[in-house]
């Protein structure tokens, strides 16, 4: 046995320059070798396979140090929900499992870092892993930041979607369990934080008919909720705080079902609603806040700035025209 420890030790002693030669030649070779270009191109064919988004670039280059990454740059992403939109820079990161499988089989493993700059002005870092909690092997879990993005610029690219262009900037944190294929509903939980909110005046429609409503400036918007067997969970919804004219808090649940695609459906909802409005809102509202009070007087109960409406709404979807209302 000691003789053994004395061979051993001699390589390490006498050999230290070939070994790291060895291991340097070594390493060299796997880079040369390992086909990222390939990987980089599989990146793109699954994600346009996926129906979720397709990709396109003008640019891409690969890096080697500190972990092989592949980088798209002035990348064009579309959806279903969304025109086309330009990312700075995308850099795709699989971890060493990943690259592993990849060059063995060829086949793309859900272990990858994300990393996006300039998508409306924000930035997202996204990690995704095999999920433990859907039992499908293309399910991934999905650790995802993005900040201070662009809220105009988002509302711009959905464009019809949105009954109005709202401004502010916002910060996401989620972690959801994500089946690409919608057969089993994502499950998980997201934040969403949203700083000097403003909404435009606008119009809107309701079974009584149209409501001018003014311009909004918010400080505090944040919406708190949880995904789980098809339903989310509004557990702190808030716009407006502190000295706004306004203030809406609403929690509940919301029988929610995403398609393929990403589209959602809403097949029923039941919401605590809480609207505080100040006597100078209630004056900018002018016949609108008439009308609140003609609906929701029951509810009501005057404050010592303003008004103040407590009550629950239950329905079949948003498209429901008969809601169901009363008193919290």
């Amino acid at each position: 046995m000691q003789a053994i420890v004395e061979f051993i030790k001699n390589i390490f002693l006498f050999h230290k320059m070939k070994i790291v030669l060895f291991l340097l030649i070594s390493l060299l070779f796997c880079i040369v070798l390992f086909p990222l270009t390939e990987l980089g191109e599989k990146v793109v064919a699954e994600t346009n396979a996926s129906g979720l988004v397709y990709l396109e670039f003008e640019n891409m280059e690969l890096a080697f140090f500190p972990r092989p990454a592949v980088i798209m740059e002035q990348a064009l992403v579309e959806s279903p929900m969304i025109d086309q939109i330009e990312v700075e820079r995308l850099k795709v990161t699989p971890s060493i499992l990943a690259l592993m499988q990849f060059a063995f089989n060829k086949k793309l493993r859900p272990h990858v870092s994300i990393d996006a700059e300039g998508l409306f002005a924000g930035t997202v870092e996204a990690d995704t892993s095999s999920s433990s909690k859907i039992k499908d092997p293309e399910a991934v879990e999905l650790n995802l930041s993005y900040t201070d993005f662009d809220l105009k610029m988002l509302a711009k690219s959905i464009g019809s979607n949105w009954p109005v262009s709202p401004a502010g900037q916002g910060n996401l944190v989620a972690k959801i369990d994500l089946d690409p294929s919608m057969k089993t509903q994502p499950e998980g939980n997201l934040e969403l934080n949203i700083a000097k909110l403003v909404i435009p005046q606008f119009e809107l429609v309701t079974a009584f008919g149209p409501m001018a409503l003014p311009s909004l400036s918010l400080q505090k918007s944040i919406i708190k909720g949880q995904l789980k067997n098809g339903k989310l969970t509004l557990k702190e919804t808030q716009l407006g705080g502190g000295s706004d004219e306004i203030i809406l808090k609403i929690s509940g649940d919301v029988e929610l079902r995403i398609l393929p695609g990403g589209n959602p459906v809403v097949s029923y909802y039941n919401l605590a609603v809480d609207l505080n409005l100040k006597k100078s809102m209630q004056a900018k509202l002018g016949s609108a806040a008439d009308a609140i009070q003609s609906f929701l007087g029951k509810f009501s109960a005057t404050t010592a700035d303003g008004q103040r409406y407590a009550f629950r709404v239950q329905a079949n979807g948003f498209s429901d025209a008969m809601p169901q209302f009363s008193p919290l």
